[in-house]
C-alpha cells in the first residue's frame, strides 16, 4: 500500500526480553510488507552496526540506527525523517528488553524511549511458548508503566515521566500452536483492550540462521534471504498484515525541525559556498566493516565525497584522497592477508606519518599497531603507525556507551570536544594513548585513551558522528587543507 500523503508510517517492533524473536519477526515482516508493494526504510534501535548491515545486505532496505544516547530528541525525529524519506512504511526492531537503558538500571536509550521520543506506535512481540493466563498480568503491568523520562530530564538519573507512555499498540505472538492461537488471542484482546495482530508457530527452520561474527560469504547472503522468504510465507498465512499496516498508519506526523549543520565555509549546504566536495577514503570490506551510514551521511552533508578503499583487495593506496577513515571490524581474521597486501599497507602508512587527516576506529586501530596477536599467539606484522602491540584478550574490553572529551586542539576542533561512541571489542594494545578523557554514561568509571592530534584520532570507540556534527565539519576541515 503505497504511502501517497508523505507521512512517515511507522512501526517499532520491541519485546519483553532479549530471544523473544525480534529478529526473526522483523525480517520476515520486512519481506512480506515489501511483497506487498511497499518501499521500507527499516532502523535499529541502539549502536549495533551488524543488525543494519544484515537487513541491507539480505533484504535490500535503507536502513540505519536510532540511538537516544547518541541524540536528543529532536535530532532523533530529524534523522528519522531523513532517512526514511520517500518510504511507504518504516520499520523499528527494538533492542533487548522493551525498557532495558544503559546500565540495565535505566530506561534512557531503551527501545521505549526511543518510541516515546518518536511517537512511534509499538508491536510488542510475546513469546507465549509454555504461557496463557500468566501473560494478562504481565503484558498489563508493561502497557501501564511509566518508566520512560519526559525530554525536561533527559540529563538526569533514572526516573518516571508524568503522563503514561503507552505507545503499545499492538500484540504479535511468538512460539504459539495455530490450535491454541484463537483462544489466546480472544483472552489477551478482552483483557488488555488491544488487537493481536496474528502469531508465528514453534518451527526450527524459522530460527535465525548463524553467522560468524556477523560477517557474510554470497552463499549465506543467499541462504538468508531464503530464510526471510520462509519466514514470510509463514506470517503471511498467521499475520493480519494489514492491520499491521493499520498500526503504522496511526503515528502522528513528526515535528517540522531543520537540518541543523555546523556553519562552515567547506559545507556546500550553506547557500554561496560552490567548492568541491573534499574526498575521504573509508576503508570497507571482509576485515573492515563496521560503519555508521549516518556518519557517511553526514560527512557528504557537510561536503565530502566518500571513496570506499580495501586494505584486504587493493593494489595502491588511493592517491587523490584528503583524508582517511579506517572503520572497525574483524582485522584479526584476516590479519595475514592484511599483512601480505605489502604494497597498500606501504602506500596507507606512509601517508599517515605524512600527516593525512585520520580517523581510525576499533578495527582500524588496530590495523595501525606495530604487530597483532591472535588468540594462538601467533603474531603479524600491521602498519606500524603505532608502536602499540595489539592482542587478544578472553573478554570485552571497556564494553557499551562511552563520551569522549578531547584533551588537547586536533583533528575534531578545540580542548574539550565531546563525541558519543561505543565499544565492543576483545582486543586491546599496550599503547591505547591518552588524547581524550573517557567516561561511561552509568557509574564512575572514567580513563585516559585515544591517540589524538591535529591530524590523528585513534582509539577503540566508534563515534557517532551526529552526536556532535561540528566535530565531523573540523575534521573535513582538516581534510581540505591538506589537499591544498
Amino acid at each position: 500500500m503505497k504511502n501517497h500523503e508523505g507521512k512517515c508510517h511507522r512501526l517499532m517492533l520491541a519485546a519483553l526480553k532479549s530471544g523473544s524473536g525480534k529478529t526473526t519477526i522483523t525480517c520476515g515482516l520486512i519481506r512480506a510488507m515489501q511483497e506487498r508493494g511497499n518501499e521500507l526504510a527499516v532502523f535499529k534501535c541502539g549502536p549495533d552496526y551488524i543488525d543494519p548491515m544484515f537487513h541491507a545486505a539480505t533484504l535490500g532496505v535503507k536502513t540505519g540506527n536510532l540511538d537516544s544516547y547518541f541524540l536528543d530528541r529532536g535530532s532523533l525525529q530529524r534523522l528519522m525523517k531523513l532517512r526514511a524519506g520517500g518510504a511507504d512504511l518504516t520499520i523499528i526492531e527494538g533492542v533487548m528488553g522493551y525498557f532495558d537503558g544503559l546500565g540495565g538500571v535505566t530506561s534512557r536509550a531503551s527501545s521505549a524511549e526511543v518510541a516515546s521520543w518518536t511517537d512511534t506506535p509499538v508491536l510488542l512481540i510475546v513469546d507465549a511458548r509454555g504461557a496463557s493466563l500468566t501473560l494478562v498480568p504481565m503484558l498489563r503491568g508493561i502497557m501501564e508503566a511509566d518508566l520512560v523520562r519526559g525530554a525536561e530530564d533527559q540529563e538526569g538519573p533514572a526516573g518516571f515521566s508524568k503522563a503514561p507512555h503507552s505507545m503499545i499498540r499492538g500484540i504479535l505472538l511468538n512460539r504459539v500452536s495455530k490450535s491454541f492461537y484463537p483462544t489466546l488471542k480472544k483472552l489477551l484482546e478482552e483483557e488488555l483492550g488491544i488487537p493481536v495482530v496474528g502469531y508465528l508457530p514453534q518451527n526450527a527452520d524459522l530460527t535465525v540462521p548463524s553467522r560468524h561474527l556477523g560477517l557474510y560469504s554470497p552463499s549465506e547472503i543467499a541462504d538468508e534471504r531464503s530464510w526471510a522468504d520462509k519466514i514470510a510465507a509463514c506470517m503471511k498465512e498467521t499475520v493480519d498484515l494489514t492491520a499491521v499496516d493499520k498500526i503504522a498508519r496511526e503515528a502522528k506526523d513528526l515535528e517540522e525541525t531543520e537540518l541543523d549543520l555546523p556553519w562552515d565555509p567547506i559545507c556546500p549546504a550553506h547557500e554561496g559556498n560552490a567548492v568541491e566536495p573534499v574526498r575521504i577514503a573509508v576503508a570497507y570490506d571482509e576485515a573492515f566493516s563496521f560503519v555508521y551510514r549516518e556518519n557517511e551521511e553526514l560527512l557528504e552533508r557537510l561536503g565530502a565525497e566518500i571513496v570506499h578503499i580495501s586494505p584486504l583487495h587493493d593494489e595502491h593506496f588511493p592517491q587523490n584522497v584528503s583524508g582517511l577513515i579506517l572503520s572497525g571490524g574483524y582485522p584479526e581474521l584476516f590479519a595475514r592477508s592484511l599483512w601480505k597486501n605489502e604494497k597498500f599497507r606501504e602506500e596507507l602508512t606512509s601517508y599517515v606519518k605524512a600527516g593525512l587527516p585520520t580517523i581510525a576506529e576499533c578495527g582500524g586501530f588496530l590495523y595501525l599497531q606495530k604487530d597483532l596477536k591472535d588468540r594462538e599467539e601467533c603474531v603479524t606484522p600491521m602498519c606500524g603507525v603505532f608502536e602499540g602491540h595489539g592482542f587478544a584478550t578472553d573478554h570485552l574490553v571497556r564494553f557499551g556507551y562511552c563520551e569522549a572529551q578531547t584533551s588537547v586542539d586536533g583533528l575534531f576542533g578545540p580542548a574539550g570536544t565531546v563525541l558519543k561512541g561505543h565499544e565492543f571489542h576483545y582486543y586491546d594494545t599496550t599503547e591505547n594513548g591518552c588524547g581524550m578523557h573517557m567516561r561511561k554514561p552509568v557509574g564512575t568509571h572514567e580513563w585516559e585513551a585515544g591517540i589524538y592530534n591535529d591530524h590523528m584520532a585513534a582509539g577503540f570507540p566508534h563515534f557517532y558522528y551526529e552526536s556532535n556534527p561540528s566535530a565531523a565539519g573540523a575534521f573535513l576541515r582538516a581534510c581540505r587543507k591538506w589537499k591544498h
